[in-house]
């Protein structure tokens, strides 16, 4: 098991066959990969770049070419970039893409095979935790379109990895029918709820379900980074239990994770994160850390950004489900956002000084900026892992839907809380937009409405599946909300189903209906009653994404030879198609979505440092 935290790791070289005629200074970093426990990498070949502050040679002088065991002490310099925890899995480096740069030793490694002994805080290495070399490569690391650019001091090394992905449009009759499941009520604590929540999801015809498994900064399944929830103090696994059923179905039922992403409350294990890391929190302007809603990381500190990163793909990766789901991916309000190391960014990226006013219009757009980033990373690198997972996220929707675009600008989603989820669809970095329209029916039908034709208008060839607050309804008011979803609007815009908040909160209470987990609601939906006609009267299969065929360009770009993320640097992707800009966010990423085949060029340049150009060839296909 590899440490967060830096911490000195031997390695030893069996059989190095290089130069140890004196103690030279190692500036690179390891490309580390997943092997399984035959050896043998995934199809994925998923790769992490290990940046190093300083690797000494500690060997006594010997003879040239003397066989020998030079013992080399490996100190991370960047510890929001350490690789993190595997569980099951063990982590190897690929000889031909491992290189020791010394003042006078600039040599590639043979093919040779060594062990790497990780002996973290002195603890006994045991045959989980040891790393092992690839002997060969597989083919699929050949088809992996990726390019390691290596230069010289003070200049920009950037990694790119481009991947295609194929989307074919369904049948039109098709739709979502699903539940948001929240973990604070008891609906999959134990194998029992889960299978009645199977149960009920088969007798309402609905055909996918997204359980809330990172509620406040712990876990509902095995996770690698977080505490096991206080709900479950029998560490049962429920995405697992619910993964194995739900697809057992007939049809068989999606499952989304829904991973609260900003929000992470608190928690009494020392493993938690603000506990871990108290230095990741979102703060105001005076200096408080609760928003009256949650406590929640600042996505503008690196390493909230990355812990938070790492927490979806490690769902992604170690589970099978069909999607992972973003939920309060975003600030509290217009005056939180004040994290120190944000703020120093912001500063040192717009060459300014002091404390921002909490409405001056770069500062909101920097915050803005570090909400979506996060998106896009992890969208990016989903797709990199798993093709077909489809990405969505839980999106605000106060007050009255905006009917123009300057109205957008003016709402609580895109002016407060810096959720820009329009731009999020038009960019193609969710796969499916789940606006949580929760409006009650007999008060604010206008509201409703008119987020329900923003949504829909503003879908840009993605998914939408439309929130209803069940909880505020009736259950015919409900059914109002859900035959709502299914028009059309003058725009031809439209939605791809409905979500309906929540499993548990199926109505509002009245005198003659239970509010919770109640089995009229369940029923009522697929069979005739004294609510009205039902719904979901027929099965419906999930609809196939819309047609899309387009690559992702993604890297890194990182100082050489220390490999440090640069933040800010300009990232220019020009040739068939046009020119497309970005900057990179602050852990030194950037992805452009749905970039057309062909020709490219990418250009990476960043004041005080050499520009740098690379030449691309994006193939028509899916391919990674």
């Amino acid at each position: 098991t590899i440490p967060d935290t830096p911490t000195a790791i031997q390695f030893s070289f069996p059989n190095p066959n290089f130069d140890t005629s004196h103690t030279g200074f190692i500036r690179d970093a390891f490309e580390v990969a997943l092997v399984d426990k035959d050896g043998n990498p995934p199809a994925w070949h998923h790769y992490i770049r290990v940046p190093c502050q300083i690797l000494t040679v500690q060997t006594k002088p010997v003879p040239r070419r003397v066989q020998g065991a030079p013992q080399l002490e490996f100190r991370p310099r960047v510890p929001v970039l350490y690789p993190p925890h595997y569980s099951g899995d063990r982590l190897c480096v690929a000889p031909s893409h491992f290189t020791l740069y010394c003042d006078r030793l600039r040599r590639q490694m043979s093919s040779s095979p060594f062990e790497l002994h990780p002996r973290p805080h002195g603890a006994e290495i045991t045959e989980a935790g040891r790393m092992a070399l690839f002997r060969k490569h597989s083919s699929d690391a050949a088809k992996q379109q990726s390019r390691q650019v290596r230069l010289p001091m003070r200049t920009l090394s950037f990694a790119v990895t481009v991947l295609a992905c194929l989307m074919i449009a369904g049948p039109a009759s098709s739709e979502y029918r699903a539940f948001w499941a929240d973990g604070f009520t008891a609906g999959f604590y134990t194998p029992e709820q889960v299978d009645t929540l199977i149960s009920r999801l088969k007798e309402s015809n609905c055909n996918s379900i997204w359980p809330q498994m990172r509620k406040s900064g712990d876990a509902h399944y095995r996770s690698t980074y977080e505490p096991w929830a206080r709900q479950n103090p029998q560490h049962f696994d429920a995405l697992a239990d619910i993964l194995e059923k739900a697809h057992a179905a007939s049809p068989p039922i999606e499952v989304h994770a829904w991973i609260n992403t900003c929000a992470v409350g608190g928690h009494l294990s020392p493993d938690h994160i603000l506990n871990a890391h108290p230095d990741y929190t979102s703060i105001s302007d005076a200096g408080v850390a609760y928003d009256n809603e949650a406590m929640k990381i600042d996505p503008g500190n690196p390493g909230a950004a990355d812990w938070t990163f790492r927490v979806y793909l490690d769902v992604a990766r170690h589970y099978n489900v069909d999607g992972i789901h973003f939920d309060f991916v975003r600030y509290g309000n217009a005056h939180w956002g004040y994290n120190p190391q944000s703020v120093a960014l912001f500063n040192k990226t717009h060459k300014r000084s002091g404390k921002p006013a909490f409405d001056d219009p770069e500062w909101q757009q920097w915050r803005r900026d570090q909400v979506t980033n996060l998106v896009r990373k992890v969208y990016a690198h989903s797709k990199a892992l798993k093709p077909g997972l489809k990405v969505s996220a839980a999106t605000i929707c106060w007050g009255d839907g905006p009917q123009s675009m300057d109205e957008w600008k003016k709402s609580s989603s895109y002016k407060n809380i810096y959720q820009d989820w329009r731009s999020w669809m038009e960019e193609g970095i969710l796969d499916i937009n789940c606006p949580m329209t929760y409006f009650s029916n007999q008060r604010h039908r206008d509201y409703w409405l008119h987020w329900n034709a923003f949504a829909k208008d503003n879908r840009f060839n993605r998914q939408l599946v439309i929130g209803s607050g069940i909880w505020l309804n009736s259950i015919p008011d409900t059914f109002q909300q859900i035959r709502d979803t299914r028009e059309i609007t003058p725009a031809g815009g439209q939605a791809d189903g409905v979500l309906l908040y929540s499993y548990a909160g199926t109505n509002a209470a009245s005198e003659s209906q239970k509010p919770d987990y109640n089995p009229e609601f369940y029923s009522a939906l697929s069979k005739a009653s004294k609510h009205g006609d039902p719904p979901f009267s027929e099965p419906s299969s999930i609809p196939a994404p819309r047609a899309k065929r387009k690559a992702i360009v993604k890297g890194f770009v990182l100082t050489d030879p220390w490999l440090a993320p640069v933040v800010g640097a300009k990232v220019r992707l020009s040739g068939s198609g046009g020119t497309r800009e970005m900057t990179t966010d602050v852990t030194g990423f950037y992805a452009f979505i749905d970039a057309p085949a062909g020709e490219q060029t990418l250009e990476v340049s960043m004041p005080g440092f050499k520009a740098q150009k690379a030449a691309l060839r994006i193939a028509d296909g899916p391919q990674i």
